[in-house]
């Protein structure tokens, strides 16, 4: 992977998105929880996904398998993100359709 052609925000240099791409593996989170034939994964993402357009998010829950695959929720901090898996996990146990409009 070449780091000088990731995508940056007009605010932030190649040299920034390097930086916090390498000090991703040093602050790296992750929960996953199997329900059924799904599994329900928590993570800190190597960049942020804001993109400079909006807050900043740097976690991702997102579901595989089962009915809700491919369900993708972002959040700005780590106890955002743990509550959203635990939810998340709540509502594919329950059998619940997870859809945009799903808030935590």
């Amino acid at each position: 992977m070449r780091f000088d052609r990731l995508c940056v925000s007009k605010n932030e240099s190649n040299g920034e998105m390097l930086r916090q791409f390498m000090s991703w593996e040093e602050s790296h989170w992750s929960e996953k929880t199997k329900v059924g034939d799904s599994e329900v994964s928590t993570t800190r993402l190597p960049m942020n996904h804001g993109f400079g357009t909006g807050p900043d998010l740097w976690y991702e829950t997102m579901v595989f398998g089962g009915d809700n695959d491919g369900y993708c929720r972002r959040y700005t901090t780590e106890a955002e993100a743990k509550e959203g898996h635990d939810a998340t996990v709540q509502k594919v146990k329950d059998e619940e359709d997870l859809d945009e409009d799903y808030e935590v």
